[in-house]
């Protein structure tokens, strides 16, 4: 076991000094990385918002919620099919902007800021996620299986059909 410590960091420090060469190529090679994974983060964006669908109004008034519970379940089942839609993409531009900055800390403060704003949804969805559990368990269930709740919503248009 020890040998293989030694090795390591043999292998670490050899690394580190070749690693100086190849610093710039590394960071450059991930720069790269991160605008092809921001790029197909921002496609997969524009196909999950293009394959929204209006819930039905009729069904949900059905349900017997308030105006505040229907914005309450709204909200976090529009936020929450958003980030199920992209998060495969999502997740991997974060890892990738992580290994950016670990690799060129100067670059830190611009991937810290890009990776904010995909976990600040994911925040803003645990905070919704509380007001949406306030709603009795039945009712949740009468809105978890309606039609369509489960894929990207068209919140606006769902909104507007329901008056509020």
């Amino acid at each position: 076991m020890t040998n293989i410590k030694f090795i390591i960091l043999f292998l670490i420090s050899v690394q580190a000094f070749a690693g100086q060469m190849d610093q710039l190529s590394s960071v450059q090679e991930m720069q790269t990385q991160v605008a092809e994974s921001l790029s197909a983060y921002a496609d997969r964006e524009d196909e999950c918002m293009k394959s929204k669908k209006e819930l039905s109004a009729k069904a949900l008034m059905e349900i017997g919620l308030s105006n505040s519970e229907l914005k309450d379940a709204l909200q976090y089942h529009y936020l929450r099919n958003l980030i199920e839609c992209s998060k495969d993409q999502a997740d991997k531009l974060i890892v990738d902007l992580q290994v950016l900055s670990l690799l060129a800390p100067q670059k830190d403060k611009e991937a810290d800021a890009a990776s904010e704003l995909i976990l600040g949804d994911r925040i803003k969805l645990l905070k919704l996620k509380q007001n949406y559990l306030k709603i009795s368990k039945i009712q949740r269930d009468l809105i978890e299986s309606l039609n369509g709740v489960d894929h990207p919503i068209d919140l606006i248009a769902t909104a507007k059909a329901l008056g509020i």
